[in-house]
């Protein structure tokens, strides 16, 4: 197999017990911080097979409010950003070999996460004008981006090997930065 590029991870497969459904379990798992990023193998293999779950449900959530066309461009620089944030830290930090665990490790339990979010998402768009519900999807709405924060506060501190505040903290940089430069070179519309 080369390093070099996208290979098929036999590693990964070739466990007759393995399923599709055993691996979501470990994004699960991630998120309730009962494993790691250490808990996945270093493939790019399974790192592009999550970027596409990432990718499609991100769009799905995004389409609630925008067009497709809209969608694409932040989608895009929100996950460019995401790996660029990731290698630079890591190097930074001489931990580089943990990249691909790492950002697969954010990418699929922010699947997770988003996958929760979709309905209340639904629900606050079809709520939008409604002074009694509206609130109610809002406080859920805030409450998936901190466990957002927590998870990936978790899986940085156990790929930093540092205190989990500190994790933490790099993942509120990191949420503001994104959140930033997406209104910035993608300014939101009233």
């Amino acid at each position: 197999m080369s390093t070099s590029g996208l290979v098929y991870d036999r590693a990964l497969f070739s466990d007759s017990s393995f399923t599709l459904s055993k691996l979501a379990l470990i994004f699960v798992d991630i998120a309730f911080h009962r494993r790691g990023p250490e808990a996945l193998p270093e493939s790019r293999f399974l790192f592009s097979l999550v970027l596409v779950a990432y990718l499609t449900v991100s769009l799905l959530a995004l389409q609630i409010n925008w067009d497709l066309g809209q969608a694409v461009g932040p989608l895009l620089a929100d996950v460019t950003f995401c790996m660029a944030f990731f290698w630079f830290l890591l190097q930074t930090a001489r931990r580089g070999g943990r990249y691909w665990q790492t950002v697969t490790a954010l990418l699929g339990a922010e699947t997770f996460l988003s996958l929760i979010a979709l309905p209340l998402l639904v629900l606050r768009s079809a709520a939008t004008g409604n002074e009694a519900f509206e609130p109610m999807t809002i406080l859920l709405l805030t409450a998936i981006l901190l466990w957002s924060i927590d998870e990936g506060g978790f899986i940085m501190s156990r790929a930093l090997e540092q205190l989990y505040v500190v994790g933490v903290l790099i993942m509120v940089g990191y949420v503001i930065s994104s959140f930033m430069l997406g209104e910035y070179f993608f300014p939101t519309v009233e």
